[in-house]
């Protein structure tokens, strides 16, 4: 029972971090990410619009996300990811924390070889594509210059962060899945490389993200549309928010000794987290391009109105049922004036006039040749005005 306690006391500090949770993020991050994509896709084929460099570039960083994601589920799956790591204090590692060689230590330090040189590319492609699909929207001398100067920037940031993560041990590559003597003997330490990954992609976040908003505000809309417009853009502050979460998460647990020999959790920690910003990032980088979904003849539109149509009908009904008994009912009216032969009473247009927009009417359907009751009748450029009939 003791035993049990001590392995449950190693592993709650690096809660959320479970085999289950590893796995779940390892699924849904990526499949929300195709989504996004598939949706961007999508509306340019739709659209007849040319697919260009950023949409491709979104695409290959979806394939990168995927890879984590199945490296991250296979881990969890033969019980590699998110366990604790042998302390060392008896045979066969009687040196301590830094002798111990596991198959699971080794295969997540594999993993984390690899998932570091993945985010590089897939970070620095999101803010590739990011930058290309401002410039096909805005314009201006000052803005070329700052778009053009974070795409140098980005793309030196994915060269020198490749290099070094591949080279952190230098030649001796098989040092960054060994025990961690081996890696202090030969490597570079790990976790300053991190920090300063995940510090610059913050930065570099910021800026990107900035870089928009004067040209949004210089357009000659309404403030709401502006702010409208700015809070899509700004969308991807979520994305500088889990980075920012990742790289105070990881300050705290390798804060004592305790937690630094807990090699295996750590590094769970570290990609739990590095999912999510993958993810996050290319669903916010999708966002500005899915726009014509939330249009006024867009999906997302007809779908909502759609229930707020089913929704009035059911408040209509519920109130008729509601009557007192002694209250008298009224035949509905059809615009011609006839009576009509249903007992149910609704709430009639008596007067029409044209307008740009489009109403739903709710009519008595029973008394109507060729209609089905209990349905709902689009009346599209009617505005209606509605009276109640009196005795």
């Amino acid at each position: 029972m003791s035993s049990k306690m001590s392995v449950h006391d190693l592993v709650a500090p690096y809660y959320p971090v479970t085999p289950t949770s590893i796995i779940v993020v390892g699924a849904v991050l990526p499949t929300l990410a195709s989504i996004a994509v598939a949706l961007r896709f999508r509306i340019k084929l739709k659209g007849r619009t040319v697919i260009g460099l950023d949409d491709w570039l979104i695409l290959f960083s979806l394939i990168l996300t995927i890879s984590v994601g199945i490296m991250m589920i296979v881990g969890s799956a033969v019980h590699a990811l998110a366990q604790p790591t042998p302390l060392g204090d008896n045979l066969p590692f009687p040196g301590g924390p830094a002798h111990v060689k596991t198959w699971a230590l080794t295969f997540t330090f594999k993993t984390k070889y690899a998932i570091n040189i993945i985010q590089t590319f897939a970070f620095g492609a999101i803010k590739l594509s990011v930058l290309l699909f401002y410039r096909r929207i805005f314009r201006g001398k000052w803005f070329n210059i700052a778009t053009w100067t974070l795409m140098v920037t980005v793309i030196l940031w994915i060269i020198s962060f490749t290099i070094v993560f591949v080279f952190q041990c230098k030649l001796h590559f098989w040092a960054a899945w060994s025990t961690l003597s081996e890696m202090v003997d030969n490597c570079v330490p790990g976790i300053p490389l991190s920090e300063a990954l995940t510090l610059s992609d913050i930065l570099t976040d910021i800026l990107i993200l900035l870089v928009p908003i004067p040209c949004i505000w210089a357009l000659n809309l309404s403030r709401s549309r502006k702010t409208a417009i700015c809070a899509v853009f700004l969308m991807g502050f979520l994305v500088v928010a889990f980075g920012c979460i990742r790289q105070v998460i990881m300050w705290q647990r390798i804060s004592g000794a305790r937690t630094k020999s807990q090699g295996i959790l750590i590094m769970s920690l570290w990609e739990y987290w590095t999912i999510i910003e993958m993810g996050m990032a290319i669903v916010a980088a999708c966002l500005p391009s899915l726009r014509p979904l939330f249009s006024a003849d867009g999906p997302i539109f007809r779908i909502s109105e759609t229930l707020y149509g089913l929704l009035s009908a059911r408040k209509l009904s519920s109130s008729n049922s509601t009557k007192q008994p002694h209250q008298k009912e009224s035949d509905s009216i059809h615009r011609d004036g006839t009576p009509s032969s249903s007992q149910t009473e609704f709430a009639i247009p008596t007067t029409y006039t044209e307008s740009s927009g489009e109403t739903l009417a709710i009519r008595d359907l029973e008394s109507r040749a060729g209609t089905i009751p209990g349905k709902i009748t689009v009346q599209r450029g009617l505005q209606q005005k509605y009276s109640t009939s009196t005795n």
